[in-house]
């Protein structure tokens, strides 16, 4: 019997599961079968929905004795002899980078910082074993030629480094560096014109002039020296440090020559003697 709200009741539970077995009864399990959804149809449907279940492999515990570690790369060994270099570790930096040239003996970058390293520590002819083994087996480098050549001038062989700073210069025609470092070495070597010409060729020509000068009193030219800052304020007369460095030769000169003088005039008054 229907109730206000014209609904009817729903049937207990005990009832409901008679009701479902006398339908069974009286049509055939087969009749209801073929009126349910296709389970294939259900499977589709629900995929829509339902989480894909991923399998998860827990990753290694470092901290266990039976995790098996991957072995250390020369790249690592390098990265770390640079990280001990930099903490003034050098005999820790020596172990890394031999570690890594021992896994790979033609690593580049190990080649140069072994070499490097024990160029810095004062050991300049086993630095330059290292800096030729670079030049030898990577020749489009212009970082290991360069490195040779200035260890070739740390060892005294200022004509030897000629070849590798040029070769460093050829490679890279453009890179200031090596510029620098070959005008350096011809300064040294008496061939100023062209040390000049090395530093006018990626230089404006009141800079190189002012480099000029700089290379030339570094070297105790200092008349030399004063004609080049000249030269460069008659190219660029706001050329701030050309100006303070030929005024500074300017008074250093002067200076000097009152020194001079004075140290006669103590000669001279020691012996009874007066300037002219």
């Amino acid at each position: 019997m229907a109730n206000h709200s014209g609904v009817l009741p729903l049937a207990s539970p005990s009832k409901l599961c008679l009701l479902v077995f006398g339908l069974l009864a009286a049509t055939g399990c087969q009749s209801i079968r073929s009126t349910l959804t296709p389970a294939g149809a259900l499977v589709q449907w629900t995929t829509r929905w339902a989480r894909p279940i991923v399998a998860v492999t827990p990753a290694p515990d470092p901290t266990r004795l039976a995790t098996e570690l991957p072995a250390p790369s020369p790249e690592l060994h390098t990265s770390m002899a640079r990280l001990l270099e930099h903490a003034e570790q050098d005999g820790g930096a020596e172990v890394h980078y031999q570690k890594s040239l021992d896994l790979e003996p033609d690593n580049l970058d190990a080649q140069l910082g072994y070499g490097r390293l024990l160029a810095r520590t004062g050991r300049e002819e086993e630095a330059a074993a290292w800096f030729e083994k670079s030049c030898q087996e990577h020749p489009e480098n212009a970082a290991a030629h360069n490195d040779l050549g200035l260890c070739y001038v740390q060892c005294g062989r200022k004509e030897d480094a000629l070849a590798p700073l040029s070769q460093a210069v050829e490679l890279q025609p453009d890179r200031v560096l090596y510029r620098n470092n070959i005008a350096h070495v011809l300064l040294e070597l008496g061939r100023r014109e062209e040390a000049l010409g090395q530093l006018a060729t990626v230089h404006p020509p009141a800079v190189a002039h002012y480099n000029m000068g700089y290379l030339l009193r570094t070297n105790g030219e200092q008349k030399q020296a004063a004609i080049h800052f000249r030269q460069a304020l008659a190219f660029d007369p706001e050329f701030e440090s050309a100006q303070i460095w030929s005024s500074h030769l300017a008074t250093e000169r002067v200076v000097q020559h009152t020194t001079v003088r004075e140290d006669l005039l103590v000669r001279r008054q020691a012996g009874n003697g007066t300037l002219d």
